[in-house]
């Protein structure tokens, strides 16, 4: 209904004015005339009915309308005849730089100012009249069509304020989801990548203790340094967890720092994909065999101008001192810091997964830009069946961990078994390279598509009535060259300060109200005689846009109304002097009134106040109405943003605070569940136990296990109700979140929990719940060892990423 009123109120409108009114006076109307006119206006109705969902077909038919009643309708009966049609073709140009590209757009307007002026000199004739109204129609058209820009861009930006406000509500009922699976990859980092490398080398000393008997110490070392890092780690970790993480944001300029990463997962609220420690601990014992020949350390390859990341040189020297054979292949050089982070998170866990499932292997790290993406590639070869592995301490989560990581970028990840053996990470990221150059080429089109194109326009429009009556051919002024660009740069002096309004309005009206007085300047030195001063009387154009900038962006909102006063006010006083002047003066400046007395100067000074309060009067009312013109532009600007960005600040608040409440029920979960396993650790292996460094990793990695079981798979949290005294939970598994656990009740691992802790993790998955979605693969360590599957509090019958069982050698 909204996009037909406009267009039939033109129609009828112009039918009322010509040939309605002059039939009902009784004057005579040539039928043709008449038929064209009102098919015309039928014509251009429905082809405006059209312009929001065919703007171009739109204008064209409009234009084609109107050339159609021009070359009918004689000139001296198109003014009533065609009047508010012909503003028709400047409303279907709006629609097309509303809805169009801006390509559009520029053949658009070209083309109707080419026809406007085809049509102008088929009735006119070309001459000097036909030039200055093609400029005029050329300014009118390209301003009409930046402000369509600008109202497209207003309307595609009101459109993504709704969908930020719908996101961000969107965001508020998934905030716990999104905060459990965060904190999931935070602590799947931990147990990942510490506990399997100390599962790793006590296994490997376990097994080689007959032949190599000095693993043992090295093992036991390598688990006390790892185990009190993860410890730490954790601590850190549940200290800041109920605290609120800063907001996330684009990854940071730069390469990643160079040199050693500290160990342990990154603080709560820091980006998960940060590059964090680069892999296991490079101390401790080595698989059996010699090391492995591999690429050169980190420092190495980066004194030899090796283009790899610090980060990326420091993870490969890491696996490779821990058996693996790791290559990279950066053909195109390194990650750009935009995908640096993610594909670091991605390589390190899936070089875990080789650590634990293919020990002794051949990883090649890949990276190469492939036409608009980033292609990421891990592959393993399947490593050799005589080193022992970690298999059956994964979760289940690696694979969807780096498949987070790459659709947060937008890309994915695929994850399977590779033709020949082994198995391969491959993951596409969409990212364009920047292209030297392009920036500057695009600066011309930033420009068209700116603000800019709308400021030359008033800039023009207020220069067009002063520059036409200067330059008039035949009817300017009388005086020289000189005088004329004197004048001319007075004009325009006054006029361009507001090109700057939207940034500084206040000194641009300072700078229009100062330049104002150029022009009576000008008259008073006589280098404009006063018969020709009416050419500064068109000159309050510019303060009528200064002031509206105020009232609209401002300062101190609550005082602009003195912007109005103030334009009001300088524009009167000058004019008034103008106007006392030739009054005073006449065509003789030496002569006019009272020659040569003493009360001349006093009846110009009274002349100039009354012309003053005269013209002020006159000026006063548009110069306060843009100034509400203004004030009311801002005040609505003002509710739309409160309305908008408000909605989104409030659902991301609402959305922060479940976030904290779940980090804050994750951290009781920590504490009651992992910390004591891994603070059991270190003290395991300063007392030279290894079977005891071998249980407390692998309780602690079943804890965690269930931990993340919990925050992947939540179920809803029953009544707090307490249990009797004594009563035992189930054998391995946890009280549900929220459940104060009482005296007597088994936390993870089977020993029993301090009276009245709330127990916030849930039970352990079973072996069901826990699968993954990644193929099995089964270790090259487990060759020919019967399948064991355990249900105790020490090892999770949960699936691993690439295998659903645990061997024997594994359970201790």
């Amino acid at each position: 209904m909204a996009t037909w009123l406009l267009p039939v109120l033109l129609g009828l409108g112009q039918l009322a004015l010509w040939p309605g009114l002059p039939l009902l006076r009784g004057a005579a109307v040539a039928p043709v005339q008449a038929v064209t006119v009102t098919l015309t206006c039928a014509l251009v109705t429905a082809a405006l009915g059209l312009r929001r969902r065919r703007p171009v077909a739109s204008l064209l038919v409009v234009f084609a309308g109107l050339a159609a009643a021009t070359t009918v309708v004689p000139p001296d009966v198109q003014v009533p005849g065609l009047l508010l049609l012909g503003v028709t073709d400047l409303i279907a140009l709006f629609s097309v730089a509303a809805r169009r590209p801006a390509r559009t757009t520029l053949i658009s307007l070209g083309a109707l100012v080419a026809g406007q002026a085809a049509v102008s000199a088929a009735q006119s004739g070309i001459g000097a009249d036909l030039a200055a109204e093609v400029v005029l129609s050329a300014i009118l058209d390209t301003t009409v069509a930046a402000g369509g820009r600008i109202r497209g861009r207003w309307r595609r930006d009101r459109e993504a304020a709704a969908r930020r406000l719908a996101a961000a509500e969107q965001a508020h009922r998934e905030a716990a989801d999104a905060e459990r699976r965060r904190l999931a990859r935070e602590l799947h980092d931990v147990t990942a990548h510490h506990l399997t490398s100390i599962v790793v080398n006590a296994q490997a000393a376990d097994l080689l203790a007959g032949q190599r008997p000095e693993l043992r110490a090295e093992a036991l070392g390598f688990a006390a340094r790892t185990g009190r890092e993860t410890l730490d780690a954790l601590r850190r970790l549940v200290e800041i967890l109920p605290a609120e993480p800063p907001p996330a944001g684009p990854p940071p300029a730069g390469p990643p720092p160079a040199g050693p990463q500290p160990a342990g997962p990154q603080p709560a609220g820091s980006s998960p994909d940060a590059p964090a420690p680069a892999g296991p601990h490079p101390a401790g014992p080595q698989p059996a065999g010699p090391p492995p020949a591999g690429p050169p350390p980190a420092a190495s390859r980066a004194a030899a101008g090796d283009p790899v990341p610090a980060s990326f040189a420091e993870l490969v020297d890491g696996f490779n001192r821990l058996g693996q054979r790791v290559t990279v292949d950066f053909p195109d050089g390194g990650p750009p810091p935009a995908l640096a982070g993610a594909l670091h998170g991605i390589a390190r866990e899936a070089l875990t997964n080789t650590l634990r499932y293919a020990p002794g292997s051949a990883v090649t790290l890949r990276f190469r830009y492939a036409r608009d993406a980033a292609e990421f590639v891990v592959e393993d070869d399947g490593g050799t069946a005589d080193v022992p592995g970690a298999a059956g301490l994964g979760g289940g989560r690696g694979v969807n961990g780096m498949r987070d990581r790459a659709h947060a970028l937008g890309g994915t990840l695929t994850a399977g078994p590779r033709a020949g053996g082994g198995w391969r990470v491959r993951a596409s990221i969409p990212y364009a390279p920047a292209v030297p150059g392009r920036e500057h080429g695009h600066r011309l089109v930033r420009w068209v598509r700116s603000q800019a194109v709308i400021d030359a326009g008033l800039v023009g429009l207020a220069l067009l009535m002063p520059f036409a009556g200067l330059f008039a051919p035949g009817e300017g002024p009388g005086f020289g060259r000189g005088a004329t660009v004197l004048v001319a740069t007075a004009l325009v002096l006054h006029v361009v300060p507001v090109l700057w309004r939207r940034h500084v309005p206040w000194w641009v009206l300072l700078a229009v109200v100062v330049t104002a007085w150029l022009g009576p300047l000008l008259v008073v030195l006589r280098v404009v005689g006063p018969d020709d001063s009416w050419v500064f009387l068109f000159s309050p154009g510019a303060e009528l846009i200064a002031v509206y900038a105020v009232a609209a962006r401002g300062a101190r909102p609550g005082r602009t109304w003195l912007a109005a006063l103030a334009a009001t006010a300088s524009s009167a006083l000058a004019l008034g002097v103008l106007m006392a002047d030739v009054t005073v003066s006449g065509d003789d400046p030496d002569g006019g009134l009272l020659p040569g007395s003493p009360l001349r100067p006093v009846l110009l000074v009274l002349l100039a106040a009354m012309f003053a309060v005269l013209v002020g009067l006159v000026l006063a009312g548009p110069m306060f109405g843009s100034w509400a013109a203004g004030r009311s532009a801002r005040a609505r600007r003002d509710r739309r943003l409160a309305r908008e960005e408000g909605g989104v600040t409030a659902a991301r608040a609402r959305a922060e605070l479940r976030a904290r409440a779940e980090r804050a029920r994750i951290a009781d979960g920590l504490r009651a569940a992992v910390l004591r396993h891994a603070a059991a650790l270190p003290h395991a292996a300063d007392r030279g136990d290894l079977g005891g460094v071998l249980d407390s990793a692998r309780n602690a990695l079943t804890a965690m296990r269930s931990l993340l079981d919990g925050l992947q798979n939540p179920r809803p949290a029953p009544p707090a109700t307490p249990a009797p005294a004594g009563t035992l939970a189930p054998a391995g598994t946890l009280a549900p979140a929220g459940t104060l656990a009482p005296a007597g009740t088994l936390a993870p691992g089977g020993t029993p929990a301090p009276a009245g802790t709330r127990a916030s993790i849930p039970a352990p998955a079973t072996a069901e719940s826990a699968a993954s979605d990644e193929p099995p693969r089964p270790g090259p360590g487990t060759a020919g060892a019967p399948a064991a599957t355990v249900h105790n509090a020490e090892v999770s019958a949960g699936g691993t990423d690439r295998d659903r069982e645990v061997p024997p050698s594994a359970c201790g």
